[in-house]
């Protein structure tokens, strides 16, 4: 058994503290907010995100990294516009030898940069694994069966995160991928705006559906474009991410053009889960255009959120588009 550092104690992260407790001697979880440090150590329970499930004894937060040293494994959970600045902090106290795994979905831009490449370009590391899949945290915390992916060309560390964090409930894939499985992850979140757009208009179910075949299109298209693998949208990083996205009342990118399309947000309101939104389809809509790929769906998305263009009219632009009219 080996020591895990956790970066962030939000839900993600307090969920794979409590799941990799499982797997390992210590689980060690840093976040800023000392009320919730102070929860965890004294109560065992995250007062914000979960406050009526007993963690376990071998959780240990702090905020603090001075523990990360000896610490095998390490999973930056923290929101991607942080990622950077963590991943800088954190480069003192990461062992060489240490596995490094990113579970930020968002984007560097401009330019589109992954999250593993930022992390890889702060901490000077060859590897850095990319989980990613339908992982919603209040189900992985309460040990409901969940799948999930990760990525890498080191097969060494696949195996060992993988055995430390699979369990009779968790089933971990593995593909070589990082490209595909990480992109997975981005263009989820965008696609599932789109469809939460087409929500908030009332679109009939037939028609949705035939737009939700469009993003699986669409995704292929582009993870094939940045040389990903093509099988890596058939991964639970892939349909099985955006499935669960696009159609489930917790996710937040879903929620956001939900709002969209029943006109409750315009362009100039800003939370920092619009933020993420709209910079991620900045990001895709830009790299879309400079590779000439046709994504009638990414322009949909960004006319609604980035230009403010009526979503209703928007969306008759799509279908006739997408009907070649």
């Amino acid at each position: 058994m080996c020591d895990v550092f956790i970066l962030g104690a939000g839900s993600i992260g307090t969920a794979l503290a409590q799941l990799c407790s499982n797997g390992t001697n210590n689980v060690f979880i840093w976040g800023r907010n000392q009320r919730i440090i102070d929860s965890i150590n004294m109560d065992r329970l995250n007062c914000d995100y979960f406050p009526e499930v007993h963690l376990s004894n071998k959780i240990t937060a702090t905020n603090s990294f001075e523990f990360m040293s000896n610490c095998e494994i390490i999973f930056i959970c923290v929101p991607s516009h942080a990622v950077r600045t963590v991943s800088r902090s954190i480069k003192p106290y990461v062992s060489p030898e240490s596995i490094v795994v990113s579970l930020a979905k968002g984007v560097e831009y401009p330019p589109l940069k992954r999250m593993s490449t930022v992390v890889q370009e702060e901490l000077g590391k060859d590897q850095v694994i990319v989980m990613s899949g339908p992982n919603f945290a209040d189900e992985i915390i309460c040990s409901k069966r969940t799948g999930t992916t990760l990525a890498s060309t080191d097969k060494d560390s696949l195996t060992k995160l993988k055995t430390t964090m699979e369990c009779d409930k968790f089933v971990v894939q593995t593909s070589t991928d990082v490209i595909g499985v990480e992109l997975g992850g981005i263009l989820k979140n965008v696609y599932s705006m789109a469809m939460g757009i087409c929500d908030g208009l009332g679109v009939n179910e037939n028609a949705y559906h035939f737009v939700f075949s469009q993003a699986v299109k669409e995704m292929y298209e582009i993870i094939l474009c940045e040389g990903g693998k093509p099988e890596s949208i058939f991964l639970s990083s892939g349909i099985g991410d955006l499935s669960l996205t696009a159609s489930s009342n917790k996710s937040r990118n879903r929620t956001l053009g939900l709002l969209y399309g029943k006109s409750i947000l315009s362009n100039g309101e800003g939370t920092n889960v619009i933020q993420e939104g709209r910079k991620s389809i900045a990001a895709v809509k830009g790299l879309c255009d400079e590779k000439g790929l046709k994504v009638p769906l990414i322009e949909f998305t960004h006319s609604v959120i980035r230009e403010d263009q009526n979503p209703y009219d928007a969306f008759k632009d799509l279908w006739q588009k997408l009907g070649g009219w």
